[in-house]
């Protein structure tokens, strides 16, 4: 699969985040299109339902650091 870098000006605090969403998207190729459809409110998920399942998927992720 082909990569590109993407260099972006984004608050500090979001930092970290996004750089954890980049690695899920080099390491899970299905990745891309789960937040694709997160992001498009694909779904019978209320937006805070969907927030909430977000923030528990970063802080799992967030867990696994070293």
């Amino acid at each position: 699969m082909a990569s590109a870098q993407v260099n972006m000006r984004v608050p500090e605090e979001s930092r970290e985040i996004l750089l954890t969403v980049g690695a899920r998207l080099r390491a899970d190729p299905e990745f891309a299109e789960q937040l694709q459809r997160f992001l498009d409110g694909v779904g019978d998920k209320p937006l805070a339902d969907r927030v909430a399942a977000l923030e528990a998927w970063r802080d799992a992720m967030e867990g696994g650091k070293p």
